[in-house]
C-alpha cells in the first residue's frame, strides 16, 4: 500500500471500529450478525490489508453510516 492510501484505511478503520463499539457492537457479534469474515472486519479496523472498496461500504452500510461522511471525517482525522 502507498503512504496516502495507508493513511486513508488508518482513519477509516478507527472511524469504523468507534462508531462499532459506540453502537456497543462486540467483534465477534458483529461479524456474525453482519456475514463479515472477522479477518476482513480486522483488516478494515487495523488497515493491516488494503480491502475491497466495496466491503468497507458494507460494513459502513452495516453501522448505519453514510459512506460520504465517513470520507469527510478521513479529512478532519
Amino acid at each position: 500500500m502507498q503512504d496516502e492510501d495507508l493513511k486513508l484505511y488508518i482513519a477509516i478503520g478507527k472511524i469504523l471500529r468507534k462508531a462499532r463499539l459506540e453502537k456497543g457492537m462486540k467483534f465477534t457479534i458483529f461479524c456474525y450478525e453482519n456475514d463479515i469474515s472477522k479477518s476482513t472486519l480486522n483488516n478494515i479496523e487495523n488497515a493491516t490489508k488494503q480491502t475491497y472498496f466495496s466491503k468497507i461500504a458494507k460494513v459502513i452500510n452495516f453501522l448505519d453510516m453514510c459512506l460520504k461522511t465517513v470520507l469527510i471525517s478521513t479529512m478532519k482525522a
